[in-house]
């Protein structure tokens, strides 16, 4: 008990619940994880490190890349389509999207013609690509 009988929490105002504590230490325990990778990455590395490091750096700015470029098609085929819906031209078939096997025998299974399910389909593809785009970023290190 503190200050005439009351406790801690009721000085400072404040009532965790245990979940919250919980939450709490999970959260320092995070952060002192993230201090000690901050500190190793502090220490100088050794040739093969050094060497580990920027080949791990090149394979991610290699897929990095190719994620941009096909980010790029994605972007620019979802805008044509979305063109020819927003113009009501849903008999175009400026592109079609199919679903094809590739068990053994390469086959159609089904093929969609319709501007806005494709509009739908890339807009869902493109944000999935840009969430992948946006942590290969962060990855980098230099």
């Amino acid at each position: 008990m503190t200050q005439k009988g009351k406790t801690a929490d009721a000085v400072n105002g404040i009532a965790l619940t245990s979940e919250q504590v919980e939450q709490i230490l999970k959260q320092n325990e995070s952060l002192i994880k993230r201090l000690d990778e901050l500190e190793q990455q502090k220490q100088p590395l050794s040739f093969e490190e050094r060497i580990e490091l920027f080949q791990h750096q090149q394979q991610i700015i290699g897929h990095l890349n190719k994620f941009q470029e096909t980010q790029k098609i994605i972007s620019l085929a979802s805008t044509t389509v979305k063109e020819k819906t927003e113009s009501g031209d849903f008999e175009a078939k400026i592109y079609s999207l199919a679903l094809n096997s590739t068990n053994g025998e390469k086959k159609s299974i089904f093929n969609i013609t319709n501007p806005l399910i494709i509009s739908k389909v890339l807009d869902s593809v493109l944000l999935e690509i840009d969430t992948k785009v946006e942590a290969l970023k962060s990855e980098l290190t230099f």
